[in-house]
């Protein structure tokens, strides 16, 4: 009896002492929870911190430095639906200040600008230029002949999509920075000697430049590398003065370059139209800054065959 006495009381200290342990380690537990709960407040403030402060700089660069930010949306959406909504808002005002900006233009006789030129006198953005830009050409308002150069298309040649292309050829060669004089057929047509409307403006230029097809005009360009030499007038048009080569010059350059006038036969034809507006001595002035003795020659010979007693 003693022996099971003994044995129940070893039990109950064998219980006593587990509850223990079990109250230790739950103290214990209950220690550690409340250590991690600190640390994940402490990261959690360092968080919203953290987050508040990338929106605050979020916000100063949209609003200041007009950086869009792009709106995020479902999955389902197109890349064309998650727009810049930033620019949704501004686009719209300076599409009516940049139309304003072609109006003031307009009244001061103006036809062109650059980019660049409405960029600073409008304060915005590249972007904001362009969609205004383009809903301007949508209206046919405007015409690029080149990139970040805008002609200003008046009333009766929104028809045709753009003014004609001596209405802004000098200011489009002042953009490129390049010397130039209009000749050929074009020249002819501007001297009254054109047998029929030429389907290009023909242009010289100091360098090589691309075509340009800009609603019905097609400009052509052609490297001259004596162009300085050639003899020159101005004459008026309704947006200032472009340079038109002489009549002399015309003919001279019409015979040298006879493949892309038409050849000889179209060439004889214009020079029998030229020929009562060419003066002998600066026909002789214009060859020999041309220093071509063959092209002269030639010229000679079709001018008398056109008879022509001028030359």
């Amino acid at each position: 009896m003693f022996v099971a006495l003994e044995a129940h009381a070893l039990i109950l200290q064998d219980l006593a002492v587990r509850r223990g342990i079990e109250t230790d380690i739950e103290g214990v537990s209950l220690k550690a929870h409340a250590i991690v709960d600190s640390v994940c407040r402490a990261q959690s403030r360092r968080a919203m911190w953290m987050w508040i402060a990338v929106g605050l700089l979020a916000g100063a660069l949209l609003f200041v430095k007009r950086i869009p930010l792009v709106i995020a949306g479902p999955r389902s959406l197109s890349n064309a639906q998650r727009t810049y909504r930033w620019y949704d808002v501004h686009v719209e005002r300076n599409a009516e200040t940049l139309a304003e900006y072609v109006d003031a233009l307009q009244e001061r006789s103006q036809y062109t600008f650059s980019r660049a030129e409405a960029l600073a006198a409008l304060g915005s953005t590249p972007i904001a230029l362009k969609r205004a830009a383009e809903r301007l050409k949508a209206k046919k308002r405007l015409a690029t002949p080149r990139r970040g150069f805008y002609a200003i298309v008046p009333l009766e040649y929104r028809q045709s999509g753009s003014p004609p292309a001596a209405s802004f050829i000098d200011q489009l060669m002042r953009f490129h920075g390049t010397a130039y004089y209009v000749g050929l057929l074009s020249a002819a047509e501007i001297h009254g000697a054109a047998h029929q409307r030429p389907q290009e403006f023909q242009v010289f230029a100091a360098q090589q430049l691309r075509p340009i097809e800009v609603g019905r005009n097609r400009i052509r360009f052609f490297l001259k590398k004596n162009l300085a030499q050639t003899p020159v007038r101005l004459v008026k048009t309704s947006s200032g003065q472009i340079r038109v080569s002489t009549p002399e010059a015309t003919a001279l350059d019409l015979v040298r370059f006879s493949d892309r006038a038409g050849h000889l036969n179209h060439v004889a034809t214009v020079l029998s139209e030229l020929a009562e507006k060419i003066d002998a001595s600066k026909l002789v002035q214009a060859v020999e800054a041309d220093g071509e003795a063959a092209t002269a020659q030639r010229l000679g010979y079709l001018l008398e065959k056109v008879g022509a007693n001028k030359a």
